[in-house]
């Protein structure tokens, strides 16, 4: 059986990973990844750190 998710832990979760993708797209574009007070995370912590040694493809 999957796990329950309640509607506040979804939100939460979409928020965090449409931020990690703001900050993916503007890493690319050269911009620092966003941080701060304004952001909001979720149970686990900080978000994703792009690999600077892939470089773009």
């Amino acid at each position: 059986m999957p796990p329950i998710v309640s509607i506040r832990q979804a939100r939460r979760f979409m928020e965090n990973a449409f931020l990690d993708l703001l900050d993916i797209l503007a890493w690319q574009e050269g911009a620092p990844p966003a941080t701060g007070p304004d952001r909001p995370v979720g149970p686990h912590g900080g978000g994703i750190t792009p690999d600077r040694e892939q470089g773009r493809s």
